[in-house]
């Protein structure tokens, strides 16, 4: 129980240190569901487009706000108790992963022996996905750590009380839409598994719980398409393959087999089977990753496992292979059904959100390898290999991750909503107009960051305008027209540099990475006349909590002369 503490200390410290700072912001689809976790606990329903599955209602634009039922409202006990912040939105996806740890530990002592659940619950609290994401507000995380305790209920309850793991599959299924994909293959893989490991024939509770899971799935199915999150159903459908398939016909020699072997069924098949195997990438799991469509997503030059798990897995499946090969059939079930959402969906890649179980049942199987060598002397060689690539995942991902991937989380807007709060308070009469095509999301990040969604009455006032596509608070308006003479000489403008305005500016806001012009503005007044950097260059992480800077450190670290 002493090491217990000790691992799920580490595991803590790791998801915890700097939680405010690192990641340097917030990405759009975890702002989406913080905002809406805010409106729901003081207003008692969604923000306007934002859309909570089949579940609450919604008004206006709903592009980009659709996301599942649950995830909004498991963060509302967190930011109740402990206010809204980055930090307590995304608390309960810490104590998500600190879960996993724990029940890799119970699942690995209920398959193999204590030992070997020691190192697995070891190697979870440094796994580089669960740090990742257990430091997010990817609703994956959740999914992961529900669909992992159904598993471990089906496989370890007796009788009838199997029945209980519906709750956590139902929870799972609610929390992430890509998931969904899931229920139905986890419950009946946990289900084998739990024939395969008990001695117990009883299976009528097992076939009554796969008959609720299979039912609960037909009736969301049938509700869905009725609902705005019924557009979700879209990314189940291929592109048409007829370009390609006619193509191939050209190019060869008439033939009957042509009919056979080249048509759209086949194309498609082809096409989704390269999607899901993906995955499985060596590369991308245990050396460099693959760059996500969405930056956010990945860690620069590091995977989601460490290079040294690779042998350690091949170890352990040879180990399993010869001493536990029930188990070893279990687990390699499970990573296959890990296929199924992006064999499903083709609307991007997305493996380090999609395959949810993933990278908790690959770190399993590489504890087992460790164990297999814990009598030879190459186990300190691996200990210390281990303790090197961890060190080295925390350099990259505390102190490189920052920097370079500054823009996935939009750390420019977070400085551009400490510019126009600092810059309302300092000259209250002035108008300032923000000129950029993403207004939803840029004002969003204005309200979160600068505190100005915490009052219920407020908070209602502003659903109001959202709905309407009113962004606009007081003197501040965030709008897509380019600003136009009259305007430039008496307000203040900022000018997203992706809106196509011609640029007009005395000051810039810049890319911390690559100090390119992310924002530019003219008339400015809080800054004036206080030094400022040529481009910014952070270098100690308190500079990278925004909201706590002085004016002049502020200015003098963001903000850069045009000239």
């Amino acid at each position: 129980m002493k090491r217990i503490l000790i691992i799920i200390l580490v595991a803590l410290l790791l998801r915890l240190v700097n939680l405010s700072t690192i990641p340097p912001g917030m990405a759009n689809d975890e702002l989406n569901i913080a905002i809406n976790a805010e409106s729901i606990l003081k207003t008692g329903s969604n923000v306007p487009g934002v859309v909570t599955g089949i579940i609450g209602k919604t008004a206006g634009d709903i592009s980009f706000g659709i996301h599942s039922e649950l995830s909004s409202y498991i963060i509302v006990p967190f930011i109740a108790v402990f206010g809204f912040s980055s930090v307590s939105v995304k608390i309960p996806f810490v104590l998500a992963s600190i879960g996993i740890v724990l029940i890799g530990y119970l699942l690995a002592k209920r398959m193999f022996d204590r030992k070997i659940a020691v190192v697995s619950a070891a190697l979870l609290a440094v796994n580089p996905w669960l740090i990742f994401f257990g430091r997010s507000a990817y609703e994956s995380m959740l999914s992961s750590f529900f669909y992992l305790l159904s598993i471990l209920l089906i496989i370890r309850l007796t009788g009838w009380k199997k029945i209980y793991s519906i709750l956590p599959l139902i929870m799972g299924f609610l929390c992430y839409f890509s998931a969904k994909t899931l229920m139905i293959p986890v419950a009946i893989m946990a289900s084998c598994a739990s024939v395969i490991l008990n001695k117990d024939r009883n299976f009528k509770p097992l076939l009554i719980l796969n008959m609720l899971v299979i039912v609960f799935v037909a009736a969301y199915l049938f509700i869905l398409p009725t609902t705005p999150a019924g557009t979700r159903i879209n990314e189940l459908k291929a592109s048409d393959t007829s370009l390609e398939v006619n193509i191939k016909r050209t190019a060869s020699l008439d033939s009957p087999l042509a009919i056979l072997f080249e048509n759209k069924v086949l194309e498609e098949l082809k096409i989704r089977t390269a999607a899901s195997l993906g995955e499985l990438n060596l590369n991308y799991l245990f050396l460099n990753g693959q760059p996500e469509t969405i930056s956010s997503l990945s860690v620069p030059d590091h995977a989601f496992m460490y290079l040294i798990d690779l042998p350690l897995i091949i170890l352990g499946l040879i180990f399993m292979a010869g001493k536990y090969k029930k188990q070893l059939i279990i687990l390699l079930a499970f990573i296959g059904i890990t296929l199924v959402p992006n064999f499903l969906n083709l609307q991007g890649t997305t493996y380090s959100i999609r395959t949810v179980i993933l990278f908790p049942i690959l770190a399993i199987i590489s504890a087992v390898g460790f164990y297999s060598i814990r009598n030879s002397l190459l186990k300190n060689v691996i200990l210390l290999l281990y303790i090197i690539s961890i060190l080295n995942f925390c350099y990259i991902y505390f102190f490189r991750l920052p920097i370079e991937r500054s823009e996935a989380w939009f750390l420019s807007e977070r400085v551009l909503s400490k510019y126009i709060s600092s810059s309302i308070t300092k000259t209250p009469d002035r108008k300032i107009v923000l000129v950029t095509s993403q207004r939803k999301l840029t004002f969003y990040k204005y309200l979160f960051y600068n505190g100005k969604y915490v009052d219920a009455k407020e908070i209602g006032l502003i659903n109001g305008k959202i709905a309407v596509q009113d962004y606009k608070i007081g003197n501040f308006n965030i709008t897509t027209q380019c600003p136009t003479i009259t305007s430039v000489n008496q307000d203040i403008i900022i000018v997203n540099s992706s809106s196509g305005c011609p640029k007009i500016k005395d000051i810039t806001i810049k890319s911390v990475n690559d100090a390119g012009d992310v924002f530019t503005i003219s008339g400015d007044a809080l800054c004036q006349g206080l030094p400022k950097n040529k481009y910014p260059l952070i270098k100690a992480v308190r500079l990278l909590d925004i909201e706590k800077l002085t004016t002049e450190d502020f200015c003098k670290t963001y903000v850069s002369d045009s000239r």
